[in-house]
C-alpha cells in the first residue's frame, strides 16, 4: 500500500488516497472511526480538535463491503473551516489578515521562504498561512483513517499493535499537561509501540532502501514533533558491551520454532524483522506554539521588519497520545507493504496461502 494525503486545516475536507490495496479486505467502519477519535481527543489536545467530529467517508476502492484492489479514497470532512468559530471553507481564511509573523520551530518561515510567500519580492504575497494550513498535524487525521485499513489487512496474519506514552521531565519542574495549559507553556513525551505476531524476514538485507528499520524510520519521522526514533534498546546499545546486549538464538522445544532469548535489538536484524516483537520508541518535542503572554516567544514580522512575539493561535499542550495513534497508523501502512512484498499484493486469500506456506516452511 502507498499513501498520499491533500488538504488544509481548516479547508473543506481532508482526503487520503490509498493505493495498491489487494482485494478482499473486510472494511470495518467503526474501526476506522474508532482510531479518528482516538487521535482526535487524545490527552492535551486543543478545543479545536474536540469541536472536529472527524466523520469520513470511503468514497471509491470498496465495494459490499471489501476492498476491490482499486485504489481507496477517504474524506474527513472539517468542521472547523475558516480559522475561527464560522462555518466558511479555506475562502474565508485567504481573505482574513493575513499572518506575516512565523512562530519559531514550525514549518510558517522554511515554508514561506521556499514556496515564495515571505513577501520578500512581492509584500502582497506574505501570508504564513499558505504553508501552516498544509503543514498542520491535523493532516495526520487522514493518514490515522487509511493506517486503519492497514491494520485490516494486517490482522489477517495475526498482527496486533500496543502503544503507551509517557512524560519525561526535569525532577525539579515536573508539572501536568493542565498545569502547563494554564501558563501557555506545552510538554513534550515518549511513545513506544509495540508490535505483536510478525514472521521473520520482512524487509531485506540485500539493498539499502528496503531494510524495514530503514523505512519504519522515515515513517515515523514523517510525524509532526517527532524528534527521535529508535528501535529497542536504542541508543542505549552505544554504551553497552556486545556480550551484554546479544539476543541468543535457541529452539523452541514445544513448537520447533527458532526464538530469540532476549530482544535487544527490538524485533529487526539486518534490516529485517526476527520474529519476535517490534519495539519502536519515539521521542516527541514539545508543541512549539506557546502563550499567550510570557511564554511566547520571540519573532519578526516579515512585512514590517519590526521584532513582535509570534501568535499564539489554539494550540495542542501536548501531543504524545495522539503521537501513539498516529504511529500506530504509520507502522500498520509500513509492515502492510512489507506483507505484500512478501506474499503477494493483488489478493487477501493469495496472501494468506503463500503466508502458511511460509510459516510452515520457517515453522514460523
Amino acid at each position: 500500500m502507498q499513501l498520499q494525503t491533500a488538504g488544509e486545516s481548516h479547508g473543506k475536507a481532508l482526503l487520503a488516497l490509498l493505493t495498491r490495496v489487494p482485494s478482499g479486505i473486510v472494511i470495518d467502519t467503526a474501526l476506522i472511526q474508532n482510531d479518528l477519535k482516538a487521535r482526535r481527543v487524545a490527552e492535551g489536545r486543543s478545543e479545536r480538535q474536540r469541536k472536529e467530529s472527524d466523520q469520513f467517508e470511503i468514497l471509491s476502492g470498496v465495494w459490499k463491503g471489501q476492498t476491490t484492489g482499486a485504489p481507496v479514497a477517504i474524506q474527513i470532512v472539517n468542521t472547523v473551516r475558516d480559522g475561527g468559530e464560522g462555518d466558511g471553507d479555506l475562502r474565508d481564511v485567504e481573505s482574513a489578515v493575513p499572518v506575516t509573523v512565523p512562530r519559531p520551530n514550525h514549518a510558517d518561515l522554511p515554508g514561506a521562504q521556499k514556496y515564495g510567500w515571505e513577501g520578500s519580492v512581492d509584500a502582497t504575497l506574505c501570508d504564513m498561512r499558505a504553508v501552516s494550513e498544509r503543514a498542520s498535524a491535523r493532516e495526520t487525521a487522514a493518514r490515522v483513517a487509511a493506517g486503519a485499513v492497514a491494520k485490516m489487512l494486517l490482522d489477517y496474519f495475526d498482527v496486533s499493535f500496543l502503544a503507551t506514552t509517557a512524560h519525561k521531565q526535569n525532577r525539579s519542574d515536573r508539572v501536568t499537561w493542565e498545569e502547563a495549559a494554564q501558563v501557555g507553556d506545552t510538554l513534550g513525551g515518549c511513545v513506544q509501540v509495540e508490535v505483536y505476531g510478525l514472521v521473520p524476514g520482512l524487509g531485506s538485507c540485500m539493498e539499502a532502501v528496503r531494510r524495514l528499520d530503514a523505512r519504519l524510520g522515515a515513517a515515523l519521522f514523517s510525524i509532526p514533533a517527532v524528534k527521535a526514533v529508535s528501535f529497542g534498546d536504542g541508543q542505549l546499545l552505544s554504551a553497552e558491551r556486545g556480550s551484554r546486549v546479544a539476543d541468543p538464538i535457541l529452539l523452541d522445544p514445544d513448537t520447533g520454532r527458532l526464538r530469540r532469548a532476549a530482544s535487544h535489538s527490538g524485533g529487526i536484524d539486518g534490516g529485517m524483522t526476527t520474529g519476535e516483537t517490534l519495539c519502536a520508541q519515539l521521542g516527541v518535542k514539545p508543541v512549539p506554539t506557546l502563550g499567550p503572554g510570557d511564554s511566547a516567544p520571540a519573532s519578526l514580522d516579515l512585512r514590517t521588519g519590526k521584532a513582535t512575539v509570534a501568535p499564539s493561535p489554539r494550540h495542542d499542550t501536548q501531543v504524545a497520545a495522539a503521537v501513539a495513534v498516529i504511529a500506530v497508523a504509520e507502522i500498520a501502512l509500513t509492515l502492510s507493504e512489507a506483507y505484500q512484498e512478501k506474499f503477494g499484493g493483488d489478493v487477501v486469500s493469495d496472501m494468506r496461502e503463500a503466508w502458511s506456506a511460509y510459516r510452515q516452511r520457517i515453522r514460523g
